[in-house]
């Protein structure tokens, strides 16, 4: 919950509770209606942990990402899902703020649109504080 707080994204703790308990068939009562955001942080967590002993791998972190932005876009952004980021608008950046003062946090060194192993160690290299 505290990692969709950093995105601006506010999940309802009860909707996460249910979205849980609906997949691990578990019976709470009245279930609170979940959407599309609360499913996807629920279905990548769920694998993450159930999975935890399995590498990170590029078709992993792909479903995650797909899970997360089943529509394409982060609010009303575009954005490319499931594959690397190049650095054709300029390099990634973790960008923070009030709307008109936001500023960048991180940015990225390269793209990794030319990455080919399925390693992620590459991924945690590629930041700059």
């Amino acid at each position: 919950m505290v990692a969709s707080e950093i995105e601006g994204e506010q999940l309802n703790v009860e909707s996460v509770r249910s979205s849980i308990a609906r997949r691990l068939g578990v019976d709470i009562g009245a279930l609170a209606p979940v959407d599309r955001h609360v499913e996807g942080v629920v279905e990548m967590v769920l694998d993450a942990t159930a999975n935890c002993q399995a590498p990170v791998t590029r078709e992993r972190l792909s479903g995650w990402h797909a899970a997360l932005f089943p529509t394409g876009y982060s609010g009303l952004s575009k954005i490319k899902v499931g594959g690397w980021r190049d650095d054709a608008s300029g390099p990634m950046q973790v960008v923070s703020g009030p709307i008109g003062r936001q500023r960048a946090s991180r940015v990225g060194r390269c793209g990794m649109s030319n990455h080919k192993s399925n390693s992620s160690a590459p991924f945690s290299r590629n930041w700059s504080a």
